[in-house]
C-alpha cells in the first residue's frame, strides 16, 4: 500500500484517457490496454462503473473505512484532476471478474526552486492476497509508469512502507512529514476582561486568493514545494466527501483591522487522537510569535470539541513555530521520506537548469565553465557549463571510464543531492562508492545545496 500512515498520518491534475494518448515505442506498448497477462488475469484501464468496486476492495485490502470516500472522489469527478482512468487494475474473469489488484495515479504539481514540474504519485496500491507472489504490482508499476510519462511527469513520488519501492526503480529523496507535539493543556486561556491581538475565524471560499498568497510567500523557502493550483485549493477547502481521508481546515488569522495576518491548515480528522496542524504561516511583517497566542487558543477549542488529547505540529524538519514553542513541545520526530523516481534525469536537470544558475551565480563559483561528468556505475550524467550557464545535459550510456568522470554516486543516490535531502558530505560518509574530486565537490555543492523541503501528499 502506497497509502502509508507515517507517525500517524495516511498520505496520499491533468488526466489523459489511455485511448487518447499518442506515444511510441515501449512506453506504447505498456499503455496498449487491456492486456492479457499469465494466468487468463485482464489488466486493464478503471471506469466509473468500477468505483464502488474499487471502493471495496480498498476498504478490505487496507482495512480503513475511509478509504471508500476517498476512492470515490478520486474516481467520480469531484478531485481536480484524478478521474476513473487514472485507476489501474487486474481482474480475473474466471472468477467473476473479481480483482486481484489495483492501483492509482494522482497527478500534481511540484516546484523546484521557482520551476514547476509536473509529478505523478502512485497510491492505493494493493493485491488481493490470493494473487499474491505473483508478479503484478511489477507489471501494474510498468504500466503506471507509462502513463504517468504520457501525461508529461517529470518525476513520480510515493510515500509508501519501507523499502518496498526500491524494487520498482524509486530511492528515498525528500523529507516526508517531521513533527513536535504539544498538550493543549499548556495553552493558557485568556485574562479575563481581555480581547485577542487577532482574530482566528474559519476560511470560506472568498477568502482562497489570500490563502493562496499567504502560502506563496510563506512557503518559498522551501526548495522543494507545492505549487496548488485554484482548483487545488477549492479541492482542499470543500471539496473532499466528508468521510474520506485528509478533510482539511482552514483557519484565518486576521488583524483588528482586519487585514490578513496568516493562516492554519489542519485536518478535520484526528489521527491517533491528534490534531494535525500541516500548515502556519503568517503574512509578510508579522512576527509568528505575535499572532501564535490567539492561534494556539483557537486550536485549544478545535482540540477540546474533537476529544484530541495533543495538537501534532506536522510542519517538516524545520519550522519557526518549534523554535517559538520549543520548551512547550515534544521533541522533534524525524521526517520520514519520499520515494522519488526520475526516469529521465538528464530531461530533468535541462528543465530546472535556470534554477541551478541562479544558484552558481549566488557563489563564489559564479562563472564557472567547463564539463562536469557524474558516474552512476550502470550509467551517467554530464553537465556542461559556460561562464555560469549550463549549455548541455547529457545521459552517459553504461558506467563512465575510469579516470574520466569527476564524481560518482551509486545508483539512485545522486537524486539525494538533486533534490537537497542530504549534503555532498553526509552521501560521501554514507556510501563509500560515492566522491568526488575537490573541485567537482564545490561545484555539486553549489549546485545542490541541502537544505530542508515540505510537501503536502496529495489525494
Amino acid at each position: 500500500m502506497a497509502l502509508l500512515r507515517w507517525q500517524g498520518l495516511p498520505v496520499a491534475e491533468r488526466r489523459l484517457n489511455m485511448k487518447d494518448v499518442n506515444v511510441t515505442g515501449s512506453t506504447q506498448s505498456l499503455l496498449d490496454l487491456p492486456r492479457v497477462l499469465d494466468g487468463g488475469l485482464i489488466l486493464r484501464q478503471a471506469t466509473r462503473h468500477d468505483i464502488e468496486r474499487l471502493a471495496e476492495f480498498n476498504v478490505r485490502i487496507h482495512a480503513d473505512a475511509r478509504l471508500a470516500g476517498s476512492v470515490r472522489d478520486l474516481m467520480s469527478g469531484a478531485h481536480p484532476v484524478c478521474r476513473a482512468g487514472d485507476f489501474l487494475l487486474v481482474e480475473d474473469p474466471a472468477r467473476d471478474h473479481a480483482l486481484a489488484a489495483s492501483l492509482c495515479l494522482i497527478g500534481q504539481m511540484w516546484r523546484y526552486d521557482d520551476i514547476p514540474f509536473a509529478v505523478g504519485q502512485p497510491e492505493l496500491v494493493g493485491t488481493d492476497p490470493a494473487y499474491r507472489q505473483r508478479g503484478l504490482m511489477g507489471i501494474l508499476f510498468e504500466a503506471v509508469h507509462a502513463l504517468s510519462a504520457a501525461h508529461g511527469d517529470r518525476a513520480q513520488a510515493i510515500t509508501g512502507i519501507p523499502w518496498i519501492y526500491r524494487q520498482v526503480g524509486y530511492e528515498y529523496a525528500l523529507d516526508l512529514g517531521g513533527h513536535r507535539q504539544m498538550d493543549p493543556g499548556r495553552i493558557p486561556a485568556l485574562a479575563e476582561g481581555a480581547a485577542e491581538s487577532f482574530r482566528v475565524r474559519p476560511a470560506g471560499e472568498a477568502d482562497l486568493p489570500t490563502l493562496i498568497a499567504l502560502h506563496e510567500t510563506g512557503s518559498v523557502h522551501h526548495p522543494i514545494r507545492n505549487a496548488l493550483s485554484l482548483d487545488d485549493w477549492r479541492y482542499d477547502l470543500a471539496g473532499r466527501s466528508p468521510d474520506a481521508y485528509f478533510i482539511t481546515r482552514f483557519s484565518l488569522i486576521e488583524a483588528p483591522d482586519g487585514r490578513p495576518a496568516g493562516y492554519c491548515r489542519f485536518l478535520g480528522q484526528l489521527e491517533q487522537g491528534a490534531l494535525m496542524v500541516e500548515e502556519v504561516w503568517t503574512a509578510p511583517g508579522v512576527p509568528l510569535p505575535a499572532v501564535l497566542p490567539a492561534l494556539l487558543r483557537a486550536l485549544k477549542q478545535h482540540a477540546e470539541a474533537a476529544g484530541a488529547g495533543t495538537i501534532r505540529f506536522f510542519l517538516g524538519r524545520e519550522h519557526v513555530l518549534y523554535r517559538a514553542l520549543d520548551s512547550q513541545l515534544s521533541p522533534l520526530r524525524l521526517p520520514y521520506a519520499f520515494y522519488l523516481r526520475v526516469p529521465d534525469l538528464a530531461g530533468f536537470v535541462r528543465e530546472v537548469a535556470p534554477a541551478l544558475e541562479r544558484r552558481l551565480a549566488r557563489t563564489p563559483l559564479a562563472g564557472t565553465s567547463g564539463t562536469l561528468r557524474l558516474n552512476f556505475y550502470t550509467d551517467g550524467l554530464a553537465l556542461t557549463l559556460a561562464g555560469g550557464r549550463i549549455t548541455a545535459v547529457e545521459a552517459l550510456d553504461g558506467c563512465v571510464a575510469e579516470g574520466q568522470h569527476d564524481a560518482a554516486f551509486p545508483p539512485g543516490v545522486f537524486l539525494k543531492l538533486l533534490f537537497g535531502y542530504r549534503p555532498l558530505a553526509a552521501l560521501r560518509e554514507a556510501y563509500p562508492d560515492c566522491w568526488a574530486t575537490d573541485e567537482a565537490a564545490l561545484l555539486l555543492e553549489a549546485l545542490f545545496p541541502a537544505t530542508p523541503s515540505y510537501i503536502l501528499p496529495r489525494m
